[in-house]
């Protein structure tokens, strides 16, 4: 657990030494001063370009070189579960220049991954019953389409691999989890006898499976394995917490890591691509999301505590394997997503208030070092931040309103 002392406590106490009383306290306002010094740190938010949408902006995407994609909603749903609006997605550069668009039809809820090569991966609701695993080039064209029980797909970092897991309802009553080449190859199709699971990738395209093990409608336990790309199961291994995991994968100096949390469990496990435990913290929540930085020096934990009801926020130092800080507000009731800017100074944060969370949302820029805020931007209406890829700017979006912001001190 990651405990802010106060000073005045840690210090001041009754176990001090009157001879030793003096240095201390100069050490205090010494220590006092640089503390103060680091909070008010102060930076300039610029604005970079401001577009104001005719529909609403449903999602962001970014690809490489700094290059984003936004979509909009065209039409309405006249019931929740039927699927009759167009999107169309606009391309644009940092700057605001408008790169290319292209249109999409027959699709209801979705979400995009916009790949480095200008191709967009796109995952949809086609009815109540069927949603789609579709890729299409970079000129919109409809390049192949799999049929995807509507859970999120994972694209393998270098792009050559999507595993997607298949949770059928009904008179099918199967699950399975899939693995696809960028090409819409079927490499490979393995039944999962167990639920939940999750799934996720490496970079290199082997498949993370957490399976719940149970026995007569009772779970008994856990198992991590790691699948090769051919589909052969490289290692397994038992997992201690009979528990729903949260699961991620990242890179450290070319070493492919992942990185699971129990769900409601006070921990962390960091694993090896050889399935050795790399690092295990016991903390004061469990992980719902992580943001990495490029550099893959610092990876941001986003946590949930249910023993006091709170959220919270983690900076951990991968190399040194140690957690840095940890932050929390009582003003949030929950961090929804968190990126690290390209010179790993600053980290902006999503959050939603605890009052009325349906009215307003805010986006808080922290400071890597210490987690001290540097600024808020309050929205009325909800509103997503997120750095740009390979960039210190970042772009806002709230409704149909896109606000991209450069940051200087």
């Amino acid at each position: 657990m990651v405990k802010t002392i106060p000073i005045e406590e840690n210090f001041l106490g009754g176990f001090i030494k009157p001879m030793k009383r003096k240095i201390i306290l100069t050490l205090v306002m010494v220590m006092s001063f640089s503390l103060v010094f680091a909070q008010e740190k102060e930076v300039k938010l610029e604005k970079i370009w401001e577009k104001e949408f005719e529909e609403e902006v449903v999602g962001v995407a970014f690809g490489s070189e700094e290059e984003i994609a936004l979509y909009e909603k065209q039409g309405k749903f006249p019931h929740p579960r039927t699927v009759v609006f167009k999107s169309k997605i606009k391309f644009f550069d940092s700057e605001g220049n408008v790169l290319r668009e292209i249109s999409l039809e027959k699709i209801g809820y979705h979400r995009l991954n916009l790949l480095s090569s200008g191709k967009v991966l796109r995952e949809g609701m086609k009815s109540e019953l069927e949603y789609n695993l579709e890729l299409y080039d970079e000129k919109g064209n409809l390049v192949w389409t799999k049929r995807n029980m509507g859970n999120e797909s994972f694209v393998s970092g270098d792009e050559k691999y999507i595993v997607t897991g298949m949770r059928m309802t009904g008179a099918e009553g199967k699950q399975e989890c899939v693995l696809y080449s960028i090409d819409g190859e079927e490499i490979w199709r393995k039944k999962v006898e167990t639920y939940p699971w999750m799934v996720h990738i490496l970079y290199n395209g082997r498949v993370i499976l957490v399976e719940l093990i149970t026995e007569e409608h009772k779970t008994i336990g856990a198992r991590l394995t790691l699948i090769d790309t051919d589909g052969k199961k490289l290692w397994s291994k038992e997992l201690a917490e009979t528990s729903d995991y949260y699961v991620f994968s990242t890179r450290l100096e070319e070493n492919n890591l992942m990185v699971i949390s129990p769900y409601g469990k006070q921990k962390i496990y960091i694993y090896t691509e050889e399935g050795s435990l790399l690092w295990e913290k016991k903390t004061t929540g469990y992980v719902t999301d992580l943001s990495i930085s490029y550099d893959s020096q610092y990876a941001v934990f986003l946590c949930w505590s249910r023993d006091d009801k709170r959220y919270f926020v983690q900076m951990m130092d991968l190399k040194g394997r140690k957690i840095v800080w940890e932050r929390t507000n009582p003003e949030f009731i929950n961090f929804d997503y968190a990126s690290i800017s390209q010179d790993n100074k600053y980290i902006l944060l999503e959050s939603s208030p605890q009052i009325a969370p349906q009215e307003k949302k805010y986006v808080v820029l922290l400071d890597v070092r210490n987690g001290e805020i540097l600024e808020e931007i309050r929205m009325t209406d909800s509103v997503f931040g997120k750095f740009i890829s390979g960039s210190n700017k970042f772009l806002l979006k709230s409704g149909s309103r896109i606000l991209v912001q450069s940051i200087s001190e």
